[in-house]
């Protein structure tokens, strides 16, 4: 069952989806989107400020779920194993540092998945 388990992508538990407290609504001709990645244990960035990474200028750590906590993000705000970034940016810049710190090119789009707000 584990081969199995694995080769349909079935093999890790399933982590419950949490609720972004931020709308999104993106407009024609923007470049940017925004999108999750989370922090898995032997990322290079963890344990390290937002401004040690290097990051592009065009991509903005907006917000970072943490448990069941929401943090506003600065440059000094250190990366913990298992946070969320909520990310906006190009599609190039996104790739780029997903490569760079080891991942693989793996996010969850947010632009259509974001309603906005009543």
């Amino acid at each position: 069952m584990p081969r199995v388990a694995q080769l349909l992508r079935v093999d890790e538990p399933i982590v419950p989806k949490k609720i972004c407290p931020i709308a999104y609504m993106p407009k024609g001709g923007w470049k940017n989107e925004l999108k999750e990645r989370t922090v898995p244990a032997q990322a290079p960035g963890v344990n390290k400020a937002i401004v040690e990474l290097g990051l592009p200028a065009d991509f903005l750590v907006v917000l970072i779920a943490r448990g069941n906590d929401f943090v506003l993000p600065s440059g000094g705000t250190v990366l913990e194993v298992g946070d969320t970034l909520l990310v906006l940016s190009e599609k190039q810049s996104f790739e780029r540092v997903t490569t760079r710190l080891g991942h693989p090119v793996q996010h969850t789009d947010r632009s259509s998945a974001v309603s906005p707000r009543a």
